[in-house]
């Protein structure tokens, strides 16, 4: 949705994106798989609030009338913050950062993991940023409120997913 409204907010959505998958890289290498293993409490609880924030998104999602963002906040912070909080919130990618990173920390250096993250949601970044323009195009036919609440009802059924996993 960011990119929908201006290619310059999914680069700051990226960037918040980015910096969750750099802290989440951080707290695998540092060996939060045994923290984990020893507190499964703590695994319910991520699962708990991804599912709930993205109950929250979903609801949003359903209410907004318009395709792109219903906020016209020419906020940074905002968009930064919405692409961390999305990031960070879902626990399916710390659960693969935990099953991965343990098994290649003893042979790559911290930095080049961080690099290779970075690299790499650069360029989902830029494919997004992209495609946003010919996108919006062809979604604005159809109807904006509609596809908004078929995106709402994807994330609901991806919180319950993920509370069912």
């Amino acid at each position: 949705s960011r990119a929908l409204d201006n290619p310059l907010r999914a680069w700051l959505a990226g960037a918040g994106i980015t910096l969750a998958k750099l802290v989440l890289l951080v707290v695998a290498y540092f060996g939060a798989t045994e923290l984990l293993k020893q507190s499964p409490e703590i695994i319910w609880s991520l699962k708990l609030f991804g599912a709930g924030f993205l109950t929250y998104r979903a609801f949003v999602l359903w209410r907004r009338t318009e395709l792109g963002s219903s906020q016209k906040s020419n906020s940074a912070i905002s968009d930064f913050g919405i692409g961390f909080a999305t990031a960070f919130t879902n626990p399916q990618p710390l659960a693969f950062y935990l099953a991965i990173v343990p098994q290649v920390a003893a042979t790559t250096d911290l930095l080049a993991l961080g690099v290779i993250v970075v690299l790499g949601f650069a360029i989902v970044t830029l494919v997004y940023a992209s495609l946003a323009f010919p996108i919006r195009s062809a979604l604005s036919k159809t109807g904006p409120g509609f596809v908004n609440r078929i995106i709402a009802v994807l994330l609901l059924a991806v919180a319950v997913w993920i509370l069912l996993r």
